[in-house]
């Protein structure tokens, strides 16, 4: 009887240290990361658009400007949620004198990150909306490394 309860106690031991072990595995990590991006465009790679972004835990903040050549600039900046690999967020920017916001959903997929565009509406406060739906993931930028962005 006293092997028995010998052997049902290291049992009772050795179960609920594996279930420590399990549930201290299980703990989510909390994100934190820099990300930059960046295309240019045109005859002699004249314009660019990048992004560069902060992700702390779900939390996404950073800069996202659309430079052309000669051209007005949108200079702005970025604030949202990610969730798995795609972020939500509003941009606010200056451009031609005038301050503009407008939601804006990308995905970041390996080295890249994907831009969802969709047609321009109005929302009741005038800010520039687009409905997602009607459009995929069709501006791509390419991720470089942060310092060569500063």
């Amino acid at each position: 009887m006293r092997n028995i309860f010998i052997v049902l106690v290291t049992l009772i031991i050795v179960s609920c240290s594996n279930s420590e072990q399990k549930t201290n595995q299980n703990v989510d990590v909390k994100r934190d990361e820099k990300l930059c991006f960046l295309i240019t465009d045109g005859l002699k790679h004249e314009d660019s658009t990048s992004l560069n972004i902060h992700i702390q835990d779900t939390l996404v903040t950073g800069e996202f400007n659309y430079i052309p050549y000669e051209k007005d600039a949108a200079i702005g900046t970025i604030s949202g949620v990610i969730k798995d690999s795609i972020i939500e967020c509003v941009y606010t920017y200056s451009q031609e004198g005038e301050e503009f916001k407008e939601n804006q959903i990308w995905k970041l997929k390996g080295d890249k990150i994907l831009m969802k565009s969709a047609p321009a509406i109005l929302d009741e406060q005038g800010n520039i909306a687009y409905d997602s739906s009607k459009y995929d993931f069709n501006i791509i930028l390419n991720k470089i490394d942060c310092k060569a962005s500063n």
